[in-house]
Protein backbone atom coordinates (compact mmCIF):
# COMPACT_ATOMS: atom_id res chain seq x y z
CA UNK A 1 0.00 0.00 0.00
CA UNK A 2 1.19 3.60 -0.77
CA UNK A 3 2.82 5.31 2.21
CA UNK A 4 1.14 8.05 1.63
CA UNK A 5 -2.35 7.11 2.41
CA UNK A 6 -0.91 5.10 4.91
CA UNK A 7 -0.01 7.99 6.60
CA UNK A 8 -2.72 9.80 5.37
CA UNK A 9 -5.00 7.36 7.03
CA UNK A 10 -3.06 7.55 10.52
CA UNK A 11 -3.72 11.65 10.22
CA UNK A 12 -7.59 11.34 9.28
CA UNK A 13 -7.89 9.24 12.23
CA UNK A 14 -5.74 10.81 15.11
CA UNK A 15 -7.44 14.25 14.45
CA UNK A 16 -10.94 12.95 14.39
CA UNK A 17 -10.76 11.15 17.60
CA UNK A 18 -8.72 14.29 19.73
CA UNK A 19 -11.91 16.51 18.61
CA UNK A 20 -14.18 13.73 19.11
CA UNK A 21 -12.98 13.50 22.79
CA UNK A 22 -12.43 17.16 23.18
CA UNK A 23 -15.90 17.93 21.72
CA UNK A 24 -17.45 14.82 24.34
CA UNK A 25 -15.04 15.37 27.69
CA UNK A 26 -13.22 18.45 27.22
CA UNK A 27 -9.98 18.33 28.72
CA UNK A 28 -8.76 14.42 29.81
CA UNK A 29 -5.56 13.52 31.55
CA UNK A 30 -4.63 11.72 28.42
CA UNK A 31 -6.16 10.11 25.55
CA UNK A 32 -6.12 6.74 27.31
CA UNK A 33 -8.77 8.13 29.63
CA UNK A 34 -11.04 8.17 27.10
CA UNK A 35 -11.82 4.27 27.40
CA UNK A 36 -12.97 5.23 30.97
CA UNK A 37 -14.71 8.14 29.78
CA UNK A 38 -16.64 6.60 26.83
CA UNK A 39 -17.86 3.11 29.28
CA UNK A 40 -18.91 5.35 32.01
CA UNK A 41 -22.73 5.66 29.64
CA UNK A 42 -24.51 3.88 27.46
CA UNK A 43 -23.77 3.40 25.13
CA UNK A 44 -20.54 1.81 26.39
CA UNK A 45 -18.27 2.14 23.35
CA UNK A 46 -15.28 2.13 24.75
CA UNK A 47 -14.68 0.03 21.38
CA UNK A 48 -13.97 3.40 19.68
CA UNK A 49 -10.40 4.02 21.72
CA UNK A 50 -9.37 0.59 20.61
CA UNK A 51 -10.36 1.26 17.11
CA UNK A 52 -8.16 4.78 17.73
CA UNK A 53 -5.49 2.96 18.27
CA UNK A 54 -5.68 0.42 15.84
CA UNK A 55 -6.06 3.05 13.35
CA UNK A 56 -2.81 4.19 14.44
CA UNK A 57 -1.38 0.85 14.77
CA UNK A 58 -2.30 -1.26 11.65
CA UNK A 59 -0.78 1.58 9.43
CA UNK A 60 2.12 1.79 10.91
CA UNK A 61 2.90 -1.96 11.09
CA UNK A 62 1.66 -1.69 7.24
CA UNK A 63 4.78 1.42 7.00
CA UNK A 64 7.37 -1.54 8.18
CA UNK A 65 7.05 -3.25 4.76
CA UNK A 66 9.06 -0.64 3.38
CA UNK A 67 12.41 -1.79 5.33
CA UNK A 68 11.98 0.01 8.51
CA UNK A 69 11.43 -2.94 10.93
CA UNK A 70 11.33 -0.27 13.82
CA UNK A 71 8.05 0.79 12.73
CA UNK A 72 6.56 -2.55 12.98
CA UNK A 73 7.79 -3.18 16.53
CA UNK A 74 6.14 0.37 17.17
CA UNK A 75 2.62 -0.21 15.38
CA UNK A 76 2.41 -3.70 17.69
CA UNK A 77 3.42 -1.58 20.90
CA UNK A 78 0.37 0.65 19.91
CA UNK A 79 -1.84 -2.11 18.80
CA UNK A 80 -1.08 -3.64 22.69
CA UNK A 81 -2.61 -0.10 23.90
CA UNK A 82 -5.56 -0.29 22.20
CA UNK A 83 -5.99 -4.43 23.70
CA UNK A 84 -5.37 -3.22 26.89
CA UNK A 85 -7.50 -0.37 27.30
CA UNK A 86 -8.53 -0.80 31.61
CA UNK A 87 -4.84 0.81 32.26
CA UNK A 88 -6.10 1.39 35.92
CA UNK A 89 -5.89 -2.35 36.55
CA UNK A 90 -2.83 -3.89 37.84
CA UNK A 91 -1.67 -6.04 34.80
CA UNK A 92 -2.89 -4.04 32.02
CA UNK A 93 -1.14 -0.93 33.35
CA UNK A 94 1.72 -2.41 32.53
CA UNK A 95 0.87 -4.00 29.25
CA UNK A 96 -0.34 -0.83 28.20
CA UNK A 97 2.36 1.73 29.92
CA UNK A 98 4.93 -1.19 28.02
CA UNK A 99 2.79 -0.36 24.84
CA UNK A 100 2.74 3.24 24.63
CA UNK A 101 6.65 3.45 25.51
CA UNK A 102 7.13 1.03 22.77
CA UNK A 103 4.88 2.95 19.94
CA UNK A 104 6.70 6.09 21.00
CA UNK A 105 10.45 5.23 21.49
CA UNK A 106 10.77 2.82 18.80
CA UNK A 107 8.87 5.24 15.95
CA UNK A 108 11.33 8.04 17.10
CA UNK A 109 13.71 5.64 16.46
CA UNK A 110 12.50 4.50 13.21
CA UNK A 111 12.44 7.99 11.93
CA UNK A 112 15.65 8.14 13.02
CA UNK A 113 17.37 4.87 11.49
CA UNK A 114 15.70 4.54 8.35
CA UNK A 115 14.71 7.61 7.63
CA UNK A 116 17.48 9.59 9.01
CA UNK A 117 14.86 12.37 10.16
CA UNK A 118 16.46 12.81 13.73
CA UNK A 119 13.95 16.65 14.02
CA UNK A 120 10.96 14.19 15.57
CA UNK A 121 13.37 13.31 18.71
CA UNK A 122 14.21 16.50 18.92
CA UNK A 123 10.70 17.80 18.47
CA UNK A 124 9.20 15.71 21.28
CA UNK A 125 12.69 16.12 23.81
CA UNK A 126 11.76 20.09 23.29
CA UNK A 127 8.30 19.13 23.94
CA UNK A 128 8.21 17.40 27.15
CA UNK A 129 11.45 20.09 28.66
CA UNK A 130 9.00 22.81 27.85
CA UNK A 131 6.02 20.78 29.60
CA UNK A 132 8.15 20.44 32.50
CA UNK A 133 9.68 23.33 33.00
CA UNK A 134 6.20 25.45 32.56
CA UNK A 135 4.66 22.60 34.75
CA UNK A 136 1.90 22.07 32.24
CA UNK A 137 -1.33 20.82 33.31
CA UNK A 138 -2.53 17.48 31.30
CA UNK A 139 1.22 16.86 30.68
CA UNK A 140 0.27 13.25 29.66
CA UNK A 141 -2.16 14.03 27.05
CA UNK A 142 0.36 16.66 25.70
CA UNK A 143 3.12 14.27 25.34
CA UNK A 144 0.51 12.32 23.44
CA UNK A 145 -0.36 14.60 21.41
CA UNK A 146 3.25 16.27 20.62
CA UNK A 147 4.72 12.70 20.50
CA UNK A 148 1.74 11.96 17.62
CA UNK A 149 2.07 14.55 15.67
CA UNK A 150 5.93 14.95 15.18
CA UNK A 151 5.49 10.69 14.51
CA UNK A 152 3.15 11.94 11.76
CA UNK A 153 5.40 14.56 10.91
CA UNK A 154 8.07 12.91 10.36
CA UNK A 155 6.88 9.73 8.61
CA UNK A 156 5.15 12.06 6.18
CA UNK A 157 8.79 14.13 5.95
CA UNK A 158 10.92 10.75 4.89
CA UNK A 159 8.18 9.43 2.71
CA UNK A 160 7.64 13.15 0.65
Amino acid sequence: MNNLILVSIQLVVFITYLIFIKVKFGNLSSISLSWYKLQEHPPRNGYLFTLFCWGLAIPLILFADTGGWLFFIAGSGLAFVGAATAFKENLTDVVHFTGASVAIVASLIGLWTYGGNWISITVVALGILYLRVFKVRNTIYWVEVISFAAIITGLLYIIL
